[in-house]
C-alpha cells in the first residue's frame, strides 16, 4: 500500500526506496532540495535512506553535499524529536550505514523523545554489531580527547613557563 501522501516528495519516495540514480538525476538537475524535510513528519531524504538501509544513497547525498559546499544537517530530527538518521540506522540494524554516517560526523549521543539514543535503539532491537561500534566509537571519541586535553595541558604550560621567563626578561 505505496499511496503517496501530499507531503512527500519524488527524492523522498526514490531515497526510501533505494533509487540512487533517481535521486541523482532530481539533484543534479535541481528538482530537490537534498535537505528538505517532509512538512508532515519532519522525515527527511537522508532519513528515509538509512531507515530502509540504502547504502549507495546515502553516499551519494553525503558526497554530493560535500563536493558542492551544501549543508547537509546530519543530526537533524523529525518533528517530533522522535528520531534522526543515525537513530533509524541503529533501530533497523543497517551497520554499514551506521558507520557511515559516524564518519560524517553524526551524534550518537544526540537525546530523542522519551531520552532515547542510539545505544538504546540499537540495543533494543538486538544489533549487537552496531552496539560494538557505538562502543568502540565512543572509545576511541574519549582516547583522542584525552590526547587533545594533554596536548593541550603541555603547551599551556610551555606558554605559563614562556610567560614567566619573558616577566623576568629571560631569553632563550
Amino acid at each position: 500500500n505505496n499511496t503517496v501522501t501530499s507531503c512527500e516528495s519524488a527524492l523522498t519516495l526514490a531515497c526510501e526506496n533505494g533509487h540512487t540514480n533517481i535521486v541523482e538525476e532530481l539533484i543534479h538537475n535541481g528538482c530537490a532540495d537534498i535537505d528538505c524535510a517532509d512538512p508532515e513528519k519532519g522525515f527527511t531524504p537522508l532519513m528515509k535512506s538509512a531507515r530502509n538501509g540504502h547504502l549507495s544513497t546515502l553516499k551519494f547525498m553525503l558526497n554530493f553535499a560535500a563536493q558542492n559546499n551544501i549543508i547537509l544537517d546530519i543530526n537533524r530530527t523529525n518533528l517530533n524529536n522522535e528520531c534522526t538518521a543515525l537513530s533509524l540506522a541503529c533501530q533497523n540494524g543497517h551497520h554499514e550505514i551506521v558507520d557511515l554516517l559516524l564518519q560524517h560526523g553524526a551524534n550518537p549521543f544526540q537525546k530523542l523523545k522519551d531520552n532515547v539514543n542510539c545505544l538504546i535503539e540499537a540495543s533494543k532491537g538486538g544489533h549487537t554489531k552496531i552496539v560494538e561500534s557505538l562502543i568502540n566509537w565512543n572509545q576511541a571519541l574519549n582516547h583522542q580527547q584525552q590526547e587533545q586535553f594533554e596536548k593541550n595541558s603541555k603547551n599551556e604550560i610551555k606558554v605559563k613557563h614562556l610567560k614567566l621567563l619573558d616577566l623576568f626578561n629571560f631569553n632563550i
